[in-house]
């Protein structure tokens, strides 16, 4: 019954879960999720442009209107979640095969019988699924639709992956144990079961993880612009994680035990940029992520060069100044970040005092 958090929201849910479930399992994809962590971030990213996701909506049924032969399939909700659907699961690169429409199909006729409008697993229509599966094919055919949708879905991948970063990082510092479903190391535009069980490259994963942790930190900024030049091969996401979950290992007692304590960044940002710390004793880490994107960086996964210069977080009193970067590696002396000195090398930032 809860239509979204504001941050201010999400800081109260974090010290009721210290003080009530602090070991509690953070998880972000499991078996039986029903859509992949990073396909429901970038359909997070419509909220942020609701108006021009609305008008693309809206040209979008009209071409719809001119591929149906007969009958009202799919109907408009049914419609509606079609284009919901292809925004989070197209790839991240190249064409979608006859695998990607087999799986839609699957995922689709699913969604059909368990919705029990115009279907069920009790007394399936199968007629009915057929012309909505048609539906999406001939759309995918359609060069007007595939003109549209590209030029919109190129924006919305990126600005998703910058919402995912953000959130394998809350997962990983925020109170809770984090749990890494298996192969979301990488992207995971997966569907419900069974698409979300298919097997994991973990040949794949096991070489990007060697090759990120040959990074050096003379090179670290090189890397790092390489990381979200390529984005769309999942190397930045694992990058985002292994750093975040090292972190986590050298500050064992204060993400298990540690405070947690909500930092309130500059006005302008109330409610784009969230931050907090952990705390134990005279170690600090500090989190702070966007958690709305379009107005910080462009889809590239670059800082606007516009915001770069204004101040996002000055640190309470009896708070330490000398800071480290656990992704760009860079070293801080200051009390007071500008979004630059946070997000210029990465999208997302991860402070610790030693």
């Amino acid at each position: 019954e809860n239509f979204g958090l504001n941050v201010s929201g999400f800081h109260e849910r974090m010290r009721k879960r210290m003080e009530d479930f602090p070991l509690s399992i953070n998880a972000t994809s499991t078996h039986d999720t029903k859509r992949g962590e990073d396909a429901r971030m970038r359909i997070n990213v419509l909220s942020e442009l609701g108006e021009e996701w609305f008008e693309k909506v809206k040209e979008w049924k009209e071409i719809g209107t001119s591929i149906r032969e007969k009958g009202t399939a799919p109907d408009a909700n049914e419609e509606y979640f079609i284009f919901q659907m292809l925004i989070g699961a197209w790839p991240f690169k190249g064409e979608p095969g006859e695998e990607f429409v087999d799986r839609s199909t699957a995922y689709l006729q699913k969604v059909l019988r368990e919705a029990k409008e115009n279907s069920s697993w009790a007394a399936p229509d199968e007629e009915y699924e057929n012309r909505v599966y048609d539906y999406l094919k001939s759309l995918l055919k359609k060069g007007k639709f595939r003109s549209s949708f590209l030029d919109f879905q190129e924006r919305i991948k990126g600005y998703g992956a910058l919402k995912s970063l953000s959130q394998s990082v809350l997962k990983i510092t925020a109170p809770g144990i984090p749990d890494i479903y298996q192969g979301s190391e990488c992207w995971d535009l997966s569907y419900v079961d069974p698409d979300n069980r298919r097997p994991v490259d973990y040949t794949y994963r096991k070489n990007v993880l060697s090759e990120i942790k040959a990074f050096s930190s003379e090179s670290i900024k090189v890397e790092l612009k390489g990381l979200k030049l390529n984005f769309f091969n999942g190397k930045i996401k694992m990058y985002c994680i292994h750093r975040a979950l090292q972190v986590r290992n050298s500050f064992k007692e204060v993400f298990e035990v540690g405070e947690y304590i909500p930092l309130e960044v500059s006005g302008k940002y109330l409610e784009t940029v969230l931050a907090f710390a952990r705390k134990q004793g005279d170690k600090y880490v500090l989190v702070i992520v966007p958690v709305l994107v379009t107005g910080l960086f462009d889809h590239d996964l670059n800082l606007k060069n516009s915001v770069g210069e204004e101040e996002i977080l000055k640190l309470p009193e009896g708070f330490p100044q000398e800071w480290k970067n656990a992704f760009s590696e860079e070293i801080f002396d200051i009390k007071q970040f500008s979004a630059g000195d946070l997000f210029e090398h990465f999208p997302v930032a991860l402070l610790t005092n030693s």
